[in-house]
């Protein structure tokens, strides 16, 4: 971290834009006699065009130094600097010594003097001159003290530890609205690690305005309460510290660096929790825990379960009359003396498996879709939404087929039936469906339709047909149609959205290099003439391609590519190689390659003939594409 010495006054103004920088200046402050005016040569503190001025000239002090000094320095000014303070991570010590020289000369070069300098290794400070170091670490003695906390852009930094660190000093003001105002007005947090604390005091402000508070109202008792719980609570920032980098000292040269966000609401507001992930071009083996969405894991982390369960029940002092699990969600049976004693024992059994819980409140507790009550030694269950819960389905107006649509009614219209275990619930939820689905546009007759569909339940004929699954993109009045003209033959069409939400969103690992991918058809062209050889591998085509060389240089005559270059003499243009399109079905694959072996003029490999109503097709195709060229 660095600064610029005296920017604005670093940087000259035009003679000719003088003018708008003028001032009256009495001598010796006599005001009885006629002001003087004078023009400012260079920018000023406190003038709004001073930062945007002084950042432009010294991104063209790196424009103008770029060849002479380097691109390090060039992007250090251009991309770290913000006004007059420079704050920039580097892989090494030594990298970092070394763009300190490069960015001190070039600032030199334009006119600005570079000091206070400050960094997080004792090792960088000690190559910097001592007149150029930060005033807190200028007569620091390295081998017995630790490194001063410094600012950086309003951020207390603790150099010695490399964190973040916060300082909360609270003046005593009146408990009213006003109050709570100003005080969570003085939380100071540019970077917003805070806001997650800054949270519960919004909260309160913002219940005393929903009861209309005045400004300087006494807050009322269970508000008081609150507010000072809270207040007591601040003071555990100054113990809160938060790592400057989350990249591991080993982990090597960074490739790619990806942050994603995940945010989840609740009653009082929005959370969200951010994962650094950092490429280095290893590749790493999981060896504690299992991987989100592999199959293996639903198995291995029930056989997990089954096995503390087992060992926790039939060693537990307390008495369990009730315990139910649905994969990792229980619900159990405790005398409330004995809850702490139980669930400690639980946590007992495997370290690394710990479980939180929820207490009955008012005697009601979520379990899966279920709220059970409990009255008068009886369980009741009826459904139960989250607070945060929207009423949003799928629109009527969506594209998406027909089915689906009646799907969503008689899916949340049965989950009523099988939940609400009382006459009067299952009414007032079928009441509550009724306008959910109204608000999402569909129309009464098509709730009543499928509200009030009976459910069937399909017989097992040993002697029927099997019923055949197709899968196909949904396009409106197309897929009905395909649909009708299939059921006679006993198969099932299933429709499936063209573009989703998760096609779009959740591409967050890296894609294989073309050549690198498994299954893959592919084309190899000749460079002496326009013969090329489609074909296709269940490996990658990087394996492929050196097996093609390999024949050719032996003269294979069973290779179609090693066979043309023996007859003809003609090079093979390895380079160009390409992939066309990936498959891991070893019948897609010989498809495509007979596909686009009839697409080529003079293919050298002799593949399986499509059938003629393909051949049409490609033909089709071909003068479609002639027409469009054409025009």
């Amino acid at each position: 971290m660095c600064d610029i010495e005296a920017m604005f006054y670093q940087v000259r103004v035009p003679e000719e834009d003088r003018d708008l920088l003028r001032f009256l200046w009495w001598e010796n402050g006599d005001t009885s006699r006629e002001p003087q005016e004078y023009r400012m040569t260079v920018h000023l503190f406190g003038v709004t065009s001073s930062p945007g001025c002084s950042n432009f000239a010294l991104k063209a002090t790196a424009d103008d130094n770029e060849a002479a000094v380097g691109s390090a320095a060039a992007d250090f000014l251009r991309r770290d600097f913000y006004v007059d303070d420079g704050l920039k991570s580097v892989a090494s010590e030594e990298e970092s010594v070394e763009l300190v020289k490069d960015i001190t000369e070039m600032c030199k070069r334009g006119g600005f003097n570079l000091h206070k300098f400050t960094s997080n290794r004792k090792e960088v400070i000690q190559q910097i001159p001592v007149s150029d170091r930060a005033e807190g670490i200028k007569d620091l003695d390295f081998s017995r003290e630790h490194l001063p906390i410094e600012r950086a852009l309003g951020v207390q930094w603790c150099i010695e530890s490399d964190t973040f660190n916060f300082t909360i000093s609270l003046r005593d003001r009146p408990c009213t609205r006003r109050g709570i105002l100003s005080t969570i007005s003085s939380i100071y947090g540019p970077l917003g690690f805070v806001a997650p604390v800054l949270l519960e005091g919004k909260t309160i402000l913002q219940e005393l305005c929903r009861n209309n508070a005045g400004w300087d109202d006494p807050v009322p008792n269970d508000v008081r309460s609150k507010w000072f719980i809270w207040k007591a609570e601040l003071e555990e920032l100054q113990n809160f510290a938060i790592p400057r980098c989350y990249k591991p000292i080993d982990f090597g040269r960074v490739i790619k660096a990806e942050i994603h966000h995940f945010s989840d609401a609740s009653f009082k507001g929005y959370g969200q929790c951010s994962y650094l992930r950092l490429y280095n071009g290893k590749h790493y083996k999981q060896l504690h825990g299992t991987a989100m969405g592999s199959p293996v894991s639903v198995v291995i982390a029930e056989i997990v379960m089954q096995n503390i369960e087992e060992r926790a029940l039939s060693t537990c002092r307390q008495t369990i009359p009730l315990w139910l699990r649905y994969v990792d969600d229980t619900f159990t049976a405790v005398r409330h003396d004995e809850i702490d004693a139980f669930h400690n024992h639980l946590n007992e059994q495997n370290t690394d498996i710990q479980f939180t819980r929820e207490v009955e409140e008012n005697g009601k507790l979520p379990f899966l879709d279920c709220l059970v009550s409990h009255n008068d030694n009886s369980l009741r269950t009826t459904v139960y939404r989250k607070p945060t819960h929207t009423d949003r389905l799928l629109d009527e107006s969506s594209y998406n087929p027909t089915s689906h649509k009646a799907t969503t009614i008689r899916t949340l219209t049965r989950r009523a039936q099988l939940v609400c275990d009382s006459t009067d619930s299952l009414s007032d939820e079928n009441k509550y469906l009724h306008r959910v689905f109204t608000k999402n546009n569909y129309n009464n007759d098509f709730i009543r339709r499928n509200t009030h569909r009976p459910t069937t339940t399909t017989e097992t004929n040993d002697t029927a047909t099997p019923t055949t699954t197709a899968t196909i993109p949904y396009i409106k009045g197309m897929s009905e149609n395909i649909s009708r003209i299939l059921l006679p033959f006993n198969i099932r069409v299933a429709h499936k959205p063209i573009t989703t939400l998760r096609q779009l969103l959740t591409n967050v690992k890296d894609k294989d290099e073309p050549r690198n991918r498994q299954g893959t058809i592919y084309k190899i062209n000749c460079s002496d003439c326009q013969a090329s050889y489609i074909g296709e591998t269940g490996r990658n085509l990087t394996t492929r391609l050196t097996e093609h060389r390999r024949a050719t240089r032996k003269g294979d005559v069973s290779n179609h590519i090693a066979e043309h270059h023996r007859l003809t003499n003609h090079n093979i243009d390895w380079d160009s190689a390409q992939c066309l399109t990936y498959s891991t079905d070893y019948f897609q694959r010989l498809t495509l390659e007979s596909w686009f072996t009839n697409l080529e003029q003079t293919p050298l490999n002799r593949c399986q003939q499509l059938p003629a109503p393909y051949k049409r097709l490609i033909h089709d195709i071909n003068i479609t594409n002639d027409r469009k060229r054409t025009t």
